[in-house]
C-alpha cells in the first residue's frame, strides 16, 4: 500500500512542481495519504 500511495505522491508532486502555490496541497495530501483512515 505504501509504495502505491509514494508513486502517486511522487507523480502529483512532479506536475505540480512547477507551481509553488500548490506545494502545500501536494504535501497535505501526501500526509493525508500516508496517515491511517
Amino acid at each position: 500500500m505504501n509504495k502505491i500511495h509514494r508513486g502517486e505522491i511522487a507523480s502529483v508532486a512532479i506536475s505540480r512542481r512547477n507551481d509553488p502555490g500548490t506545494r502545500n496541497e501536494v504535501i497535505e495530501r501526501a500526509v493525508r495519504l500516508l496517515e491511517p483512515h
